[in-house]
């Protein structure tokens, strides 16, 4: 029974790859934010600022960096899904995301349960930028 031992250390060089990768300078910087569903900041990145806008299932989610200079994201891909801020599971439902028209460092996403109807939710929300 040699495959364990060999797999096991197939698993851990490719975790270890991968760390590594993501690490890497020139790679990808990540921005996360976890939002309440009445558009309060939960946690995430440094810098990451939300808030409630237009109707009760709409969201921006504001970058700024270190110096508190807004972050531009409209080159960057944007995901969002439906998650708790804390323990637990939030119905079923989708989120939706949309670069921000009136704010270069803005993310707006939209919740809606199964039923397509805008729903106030909270959610995850992960910003990827070259």
């Amino acid at each position: 029974m040699t495959l364990r031992p060999i797999t096991l250390a197939a698993f851990v060089l490719a975790a270890v790859s991968t760390a590594a990768f993501a690490a890497a300078p020139g790679r990808a910087k990540v921005y996360t934010a976890v939002v309440a569903a009445d558009g309060s900041f939960s946690r995430g990145s440094t810098g990451a600022t939300s808030a409630l806008i237009a109707a009760p299932s709409s969201y921006q989610v504001s970058f700024v960096d270190k110096d508190g200079l807004p972050v531009d994201v409209r080159g960057c891909t944007y995901n969002a899904t439906l998650g708790t801020t804390s323990t637990g599971v939030n119905p079923p439902g989708v989120a939706t995301t949309a670069q921000r028209t009136t704010a270069t460092n803005a993310v707006f996403v939209r919740t809606f349960d199964m039923t397509a109807s805008p729903v106030a939710s909270s959610f995850h929300l992960q910003v990827a930028c070259p």
